[in-house]
């Protein structure tokens, strides 16, 4: 049988997995792996300032694509 984990336990599983993912997150795409669907075109135009869409429809890939 498991323990329930502590406060401090609680707090280093947290604090490891969110790193691992701003880790993963700030990462810069590879070019092969870009392709560019009519729906993201708004987001390849350097003028744009805002570009509207929900979560995971790839902004931040495009904001951060060299």
């Amino acid at each position: 049988m498991s323990r329930p984990l502590t406060i401090a336990e609680h707090r280093k599983l947290l604090h490891e997995a969110l790193s691992a993912v701003l880790a993963t997150d700030a990462l810069s795409p590879p070019v092969s792996m870009m392709y560019t669907p009519d729906a993201h075109r708004a987001a390849l135009y350097a003028e744009s300032t805002v570009v509207r869409g929900a979560p995971g429809e790839g902004k931040t890939f495009w904001a951060r694509a060299p």
